[in-house]
């Protein structure tokens, strides 16, 4: 899931999350590798934001899709998808629901 300039800032508000920046080297290379996402890099590994069915305007999961090989994390290694438990809501605070 690719995140918008609104919801990446709602990320951050919640999280304190930034996330891995457009048209850099990383970046660039992760969408090889893990297709178009907003990117996350955390303490366990690189996260990509996916939706999900709870409360919330946009309810989200941040889902683990590589792992760091070592302590240093200097390297990470492609993992089975792993939930996280960590469900956001993505919505701007500011925005306001259509009826």
């Amino acid at each position: 899931m690719k995140l918008n300039t609104s919801q990446q800032a709602a990320v951050k508000q919640q999280t304190g999350a930034d996330p891995v920046e457009e048209g850099s080297t990383p970046h660039t290379a992760l969408t090889e590798a893990f297709g178009d996402h907003t990117f996350y890099v955390s303490e366990a590994g690189l996260l990509v934001p996916e939706p999900v069915e709870a409360e919330g305007t946009d309810p989200m999961e941040l889902i683990l899709v590589a792992e760091w090989t070592d302590e240093k994390r200097e390297a990470m290694q492609r993992v089975e998808p792993k939930q996280t438990g960590f469900v956001l809501d993505a919505a701007p605070a500011n925005d306001s629901a259509a009826s």
